[in-house]
């Protein structure tokens, strides 16, 4: 019974680290600034990084964090021809906001309640 807890505390701190990162840091609210206006692929990322913010980033280093937000399922991707455009999933970014403050409550749950 305890080590069930302990593995689904962890499992759950885990979500709450790679949450916690994709909706804090400032490259990967960029991305979801710009995904919110329209689909891109990682070449258009990569410009608009350039373009916007100011900012040189590499093609490999835009992919990176395009694989967390496909980790946490918050984007969908489009293949047409040789590029992979990347959407926005608006509706899954709020669930994932809930799931964080249901995580976050559960976290500070006191053991006792927890039996």
């Amino acid at each position: 019974m305890l080590l069930k807890l302990i593995q689904n505390m962890r499992v759950k701190m885990i979500k709450v680290r790679l949450l916690k990162r994709l909706l804090s840091h400032p490259r990967y609210l960029f991305i979801i600034d710009q995904l919110k206006e329209k689909d891109m692929s990682v070449l258009e990322l990569t410009i608009a990084f350039y373009r916007e913010a100011g900012i040189e980033v590499m093609h490999s280093t835009v992919s990176s964090y395009l694989k967390v937000f496909r980790d946490c399922n918050v984007v969908r991707t489009i293949r047409k021809g040789k590029r992979v455009y990347y959407s926005l999933d608006v509706g899954r970014l709020i669930k994932l906001d809930m799931e964080l403050e249901n995580l976050i409550k559960s976290i500070n749950t006191p053991l006792d309640e927890l039996k």
